[in-house]
Order: structure tokens, then C-alpha cells, then sequence
């Protein structure tokens, strides 16, 4: 099923559809219509699409300047995180999960043995 037939035809297809359908001078007024129409619809989006990105890179320039001094300034003696404490945590969790594959590997070695008839000790 075609994407046309699905949703409802814009208003420069409806345009475009009802011009062929008449062969006369209207039809190709309504054809110009329909594509001036179509073509200032777009003009207009892309003009104020690129207006406001001009007029956010322009003005929003200086502040992403001046932004990272702002934040040294304001955070100035604070610490946003424990650099030595986040490591401590994280080798203790290495150390956990080391245990943890150690536990798991001698419990394949075991399974391993006891299914090739050898007994443990």
C-alpha cells in the first residue's frame, strides 16, 4: 500500500492531483500555485530553522567561552569526587570479582573430574 493512499495527501498533492485532472488554464495556475506554495512553505522552515542556529551560535559563543572559568570560580576547593576513594572501591570489587572466577573455576575443575570418574581426595 503506497505511503499516499495511507495518510492524507498534502494540500500541494491534492493541488497537483485536481490540476491533471482538467486540462485547461486553471490546471496550470494550479499547478504554479501549488508549487510556489510548496517551495515558500520550505523557505520559510529553512530560514528560520538556520536564523535560529545563526543567533544560538552567535550568542551562546561567548557564554561556552567563559563557562569553563565560571565553573573552576565557583567550584573553586570542592572536590567532586574522591579520586583515590573511587580506586580503592573499585580494586576491592576487582578483588571480589578475582575471587569470584577462582571459586568458579575450581567448581568446573571438580565437576570436570567427578564426570571423568575421578574422585576427589
Amino acid at each position: 500500500m503506497p505511503a499516499e493512499t495511507a495518510a492524507t495527501p498534502s494540500p500541494a498533492i491534492a493541488a497537483l492531483r485536481k490540476a491533471t485532472s482538467e486540462p485547461s488554464e486553471d490546471r496550470t495556475r494550479a499547478v504554479i500555485g501549488a508549487l510556489v506554495s510548496h517551495l515558500s512553505g520550505r523557505w520559510r522552515g529553512n530560514f528560520a530553522r538556520m536564523a535560529a542556529t545563526k543567533f544560538n551560535g552567535f550568542f551562546l559563543l561567548a557564554l561556552m567561552e567563559d563557562f569553563e572559568a565560571y565553573l573552576r570560580v565557583e567550584m573553586d576547593g570542592e572536590e567532586l569526587f574522591d579520586v583515590e576513594e573511587v580506586r580503592h572501591k573499585l580494586q576491592i570489587q576487582e578483588a571480589d570479582l578475582r575471587e569470584e572466577v577462582d571459586a568458579i573455576e575450581k567448581e568446573i575443575s571438580r565437576r570436570d573430574r567427578e564426570r571423568r570418574g575421578e574422585v576427589d581426595e
